[in-house]
């Protein structure tokens, strides 16, 4: 993967994590398919931005919270579990 790659999969991830409905489903399971193919340094930062993300949203900083965002954090925590799991060797 270039970097030029890396830097498109990072904005996709920053985008979808702002957007409800299809896109956290389709990002979650692009990443899965690709996740062996990102630099350990790459997935850091991904589970990083997602970590974030779910953060400010149990925390209610985020003011576009909108109806069914509940399936949308649901996807989100279960990837980052995933994504934890597969960096440290547990992800079946």
């Amino acid at each position: 993967m270039t970097s030029d790659d890396a830097f498109m999969m990072l904005t996709s991830v920053r985008y979808c994590l702002g957007r409800h409905s299809y896109a956290p489903s389709l990002c979650c399971d692009w990443l899965k398919a690709k996740w062996p193919q990102i630099s350990a340094g790459g997935q850091t930062q991904i589970v990083r931005e997602i970590r974030e993300h779910i953060a400010g949203v149990e925390e209610g900083r985020w003011h576009n919270v909108q109806a069914g965002w509940e399936s949308d954090l649901r996807m989100w925590q279960a990837f980052h579990t995933w994504a934890t799991d597969a960096m440290s060797g547990r992800a079946a």
